[in-house]
């Protein structure tokens, strides 16, 4: 291995640990089976994803950590799929999850039952 190959090999480590440490957005995943979670499972236990099944967000700023599985984040703990969110504790189990019957971004928190989706 010449010199050249040498410093290549550790600019790329150089670089790709300066993105593990800054603040970056998760990639957008389809996943499905987030229907089926359950109050006290593990959010990442529940979901299979055409890629990783969660996505961890460092940030320098105080080194807030989010794990998440959802097209959207909505929050540090909330996690949407479709028409499903789930609130999500420090250890990533489900303490309550609910079915969206308004719009995008209006939530009605209620108990969500499986015969309330719609799987078009």
């Amino acid at each position: 291995m010449t010199m050249i190959h040498m410093f290549r090999g550790l600019f790329l480590i150089s670089a790709f640990s300066f993105l593990a440490v800054g603040c970056y957005h998760c990639p957008v995943m389809d996943c499905v089976a987030f229907e089926s979670i359950e109050i006290g499972e593990a959010i990442d236990s529940v979901v299979e994803c055409v890629g990783p099944a969660y996505c961890i967000e460092e940030c320098e700023n105080g080194g807030l950590k989010y794990t998440w599985i959802s097209r959207q984040r909505l929050g540090p703990d909330l996690y949407r799929h479709r028409d499903y969110v789930a609130m999500v504790d420090d250890d990533g189990l489900v303490t309550d999850r609910w079915w969206n019957e308004e719009e995008q971004h209006q939530f009605q928190f209620s108990s969500w039952e499986p015969e309330q989706a719609d799987y078009r």
